[in-house]
């Protein structure tokens, strides 16, 4: 749980109140390699923080698994909209490693806004968070060649060729793996 305040704690200066407020709600769970959290098409009741691990984002197009992002360990991960509007979800999420994961349940997490003042905060800094990495991402990722979309991916995630299939990353930046191969070699 301590990475899991360490990374509130860069938005909000927890009190000690808070920090026993979090650490009894959200609960602690180890997923093998290949659990899926959830899956597309049904609604997101969690908020998982990956303490240690990696998980995916991704969802089905024509019978194809299209990564959407990686997150490595401190991120926060979850359909955002499934588990914002309690509504099926267009994406699943998949651990791709043995991974430890803090999760808060909707309803709990909407219990600790009330409770807590300064959990509230953290909970707009991490939607507005959220809010600019989607502009961002909007803004112009379509634009971006592939390589550059790896050079992205790589300042986000410095060892994500060590720790993720190589399929995953190139379905992400929506190319081949054979482009990916060429891009690695000329960096």
């Amino acid at each position: 749980m301590e990475s899991l305040l360490r990374y509130i704690g860069y938005y909000v200066n927890l009190s000690s109140q808070s920090k026993e407020l979090i650490t009894s709600t959200f609960k602690v769970n180890t997923y093998k390699k290949g659990h899926i959290l959830f899956n597309e098409g049904d609604t997101c009741r969690n908020l998982y923080f990956i303490i240690n691990g990696v998980c995916r984002t991704y969802h089905d197009h024509e019978k194809k698994e299209v990564t959407t992002w990686i997150y490595p360990e401190n991120y926060f991960v979850t359909a955002w909209s499934s588990f914002i509007f309690q509504q099926p979800s267009l994406e699943s999420v998949q651990v791709l490693e043995d991974s430890q994961i803090a999760y808060i349940t909707k309803d709990s997490l909407n219990l600790l806004y009330d409770q807590d003042r300064l959990i509230e905060r953290f909970g707009r800094h991490l939607a507005e968070e959220q809010l600019a990495l989607l502009d961002d991402y909007s803004r112009g990722y379509d634009l971006k060649s592939a390589k550059e979309k790896y050079q992205s991916l790589l300042s986000f995630f410095p060892d994500v060729t060590q720790r993720v299939n190589l399929g995953y990353i190139a379905s992400m930046l929506g190319i081949t793996q054979e482009t990916l191969s060429r891009i690695r070699r000329n960096a």
